[in-house]
């Protein structure tokens, strides 16, 4: 099991939407800067050969976003693991499953769980 948090409110899917309409190339750049930003902070982490279970518990400065608009980002937290070479690949072969639990606290961010097994 390897635990890592990575510090800052990440894009809610509101906001992603929001920001594409806008122009085309808005989410591309969100997408390219939160996933380098996942990415760093999942270095050090030992790679991972067979499939994970992945755990994230979500920090919120308050209740204002929906947990689903939250978890939005678990697409940046996966090909963050993908490009810090945590993970081969975020298709099903290396991804067992996905879990969510969200609470408030003064410091948003996520606490990011990989496990070959279940907590």
């Amino acid at each position: 099991m390897q635990t890592y948090s990575i510090p800052g409110r990440l894009p809610d899917l509101n906001t992603e939407i929001r920001a594409a309409k806008a122009h085309w190339s808005n989410y591309a750049r969100t997408k390219k800067a939160w996933t380098l930003k996942c990415a760093s902070a999942a270095r050090g982490l030992k790679p991972c050969s067979e499939a994970i279970n992945l755990y994230c518990l979500w920090k919120a400065a308050n209740k204002r976003i929906d947990p689903d608009n939250l978890a939005f980002a678990t697409k940046y937290i996966l090909d963050g693991l993908v490009v810090a070479k945590v993970l081969p690949d975020d298709n099903w072969k290396y991804v067992k499953s996905i879990h969510h639990s969200f609470t408030v606290d003064k410091h948003p961010g996520v606490e990011v769980t990989l496990s070959t097994g279940d907590i």
